[in-house]
């Protein structure tokens, strides 16, 4: 019976996605040829319109739940993931694997549709012991905050990459010997201030090339993104105003996120606003010492930011001493 009843689902959810996907591209064509309206306000509005009847239909005929607010934020979460997974498998397949995009985009489809259904059947149907063990929720939007920092990484690289490449070549051939053996001076005299990071960037294009520092830097930038999410859900306790309040920081930081080495000094300093917190609410040992390794690390990779350890600091010691201060007047 079960079994009957998810045939019958996959059935409808099947036709009414072929619907709306004929819908999207009937108004895409109205809104771009008939109203001369931009190729892409078109999409977006044509995108919309599929999505409310998607939302509308699904709801009716596959998946048992209430037509409400909640539900379709949900539902438009899910669909705008599906479209960004589509074009990142899309990316993956045609751009670095050499695919025919043919091919690329059969597979990207089946693998959404797959997606879509199993992730809106468990949003939407009311298995509680299911949801009560996972918060499905939670799990969506830190899916939707990956795609959307994978989407707005930077693909290029910049001319300051290729000197800490050679930089770390350089210092695995001459050792740290304070000499800069890429000017026209003779023995001029160079600071290495990010000597770790050059190395590390340096194996990781020996091994695995450009491509493996572009993998390298979405990683990097995803797990900033997760990280401040995780910590806005923290303080705020609500999961759509944290998940809104990341998707800002993603727009404005994606510029400041390449490959060099102050995106790795961003995820050092954001560890140790969460280390001093912690160790400001339980006053542990541990804490200290993962606060002086984060410290060591920032003066390694990327030595001239090392001062805004102490900055980050001294709210913190302010407010111990002015405790401190009023502690004693009250004794007084």
């Amino acid at each position: 019976m079960k079994n009957k009843k998810i045939e019958r689902q996959l059935l409808y959810f099947l036709v009414i996605g072929t619907l709306a996907f004929i819908i999207d591209y009937t108004f895409l064509i109205i809104f771009k040829e008939l109203c001369h309206f931009n190729v892409y306000v078109s999409s977006i509005l044509s995108f919309c319109i599929s999505v409310i009847f998607n939302y509308y239909y699904s709801l009716k005929y596959v998946f048992v739940a209430k037509k409400n607010k909640k539900n379709f934020i949900i539902f438009l979460i899910s669909s705008i993931i599906g479209v960004l997974l589509t074009e990142l498998i899309m990316y993956i397949g045609v751009d670095l694997l050499k695919t025919s995009y043919l091919i690329v985009k059969i597979i990207a489809t089946a693998v959404v549709m797959v997606f879509n259904f199993i992730s809106r059947k468990i949003l939407f149907e009311k298995d509680l012991d299911m949801k009560n063990k996972i918060n499905f929720k939670n799990i969506f939007y830190i899916l939707f905050i990956l795609l959307i920092a994978f989407a707005a990484t930077a693909n290029n690289f910049q001319n300051d990459l290729f000197f800490d490449i050679k930089t770390g070549e350089s210092i695995l051939k001459y050792g740290i010997d304070f000499k800069d053996h890429f000017s026209f001076i003779p023995n001029l005299t160079y600071l290495y201030h990010h000597w770790l990071y050059d190395l590390i960037i340096y194996f990781i294009y020996k091994k695995f090339s450009f491509l493996g520092i572009y993998i390298s830097l979405l990683l990097v930038f995803s797990t900033f993104t997760i990280i401040y999410y995780k910590q806005c859900k923290k303080i705020s306790k609500r999961s759509l105003l944290s998940l809104i309040t990341t998707l800002f920081i993603i727009y404005f930081a994606a510029p400041y996120f390449s490959t060099r080495v102050q995106s790795i000094t961003y995820i050092l300093f954001l560890f140790e606003t969460i280390l001093l917190d912690k160790l400001y609410k339980e006053t542990k040992i541990k804490y200290i010492i993962l606060l002086l390794i984060n410290s060591t690390l920032i003066l390694n990779l990327h030595m001239p930011l090392w001062f805004f350890t102490i900055i980050l600091f001294l709210p913190y010691l302010v407010e111990s001493i002015i405790c401190l201060f009023c502690d004693k007047n009250k004794k007084i």
